[in-house]
């Protein structure tokens, strides 16, 4: 379940990140328009980033929630 959560917010992300270049670029962010943005490779590396940090972030906790159990168990 979180992981499927993680993936929606990296779409929203994605989508949002989208309409604030292209109303950088003047552009109106219709879903066409959307669709149809075709990032650079800069853009892809900020985006790849970006799905790393969150997934480190998220990982480490239920790694960190695991690590507490199992001390608990011994």
């Amino acid at each position: 379940m979180i992981v499927a959560l993680v993936g929606e917010v990296s779409v929203v992300k994605e989508r949002l990140d989208t309409h604030e270049r292209l109303a950088a670029q003047g552009k109106v962010a219709t879903a066409e328009e959307i669709e149809n943005y075709a990032p650079d490779e800069d853009v892809e590396d900020e985006r790849e980033a970006w799905r790393a940090a969150m997934l480190d972030r998220v990982f480490r906790i239920i790694s960190a929630t695991r690590d507490m159990d199992e001390s608990k168990s011994v």
